[in-house]
């Protein structure tokens, strides 16, 4: 499954721009960019992750990925992290945090913008 992940970010990365075989439409079908992290690099939201108020956000991480597992609590404006994990392009874990924390909620965040999607339905189902 992580393989798949880091194949399909990069892939994402490198071929959204411009790709048009149906390999790329359906990995663009499973992933929506919700902002920019910290090094710039897109961030995205995993539509096949999102149970409830629960999601995932994934961004590439140098050769690899790095995932967030986020719990959203939508009438409260409330983002914790359940957990975040850093793989190898092999999908090795390379750091694992899974302390429960809460996230500031920043608007434009790619976090808010995640919760958006899941909490007001953002325009994609």
């Amino acid at each position: 499954m992580v393989k798949q992940l880091v194949w399909g970010v990069a892939a994402l990365a490198l071929f959204s721009g411009g790709g048009s075989t149906s390999a790329i439409a359906q990995i663009e079908q499973h992933y929506v960019e919700v902002g920019e992290g910290a090094r710039g690099m897109p961030v995205y939201l995993d539509l096949r992750s999102v149970r409830g108020t629960n999601f995932r956000l994934i961004q590439q991480f140098g050769d690899g990925v790095g995932i967030t597992d986020i719990a959203a609590y939508c009438p409260q404006k409330r983002l914790f992290v359940e957990r975040v994990g850093v793989y190898s392009s092999t999908g090795e874990v390379v750091a694992e945090h899974t302390e429960r924390t809460e996230g500031e909620f920043i608007p434009g965040s790619p976090a808010v913008n995640a919760f958006n999607v899941v909490c007001n339905g953002g325009g994609l189902r």
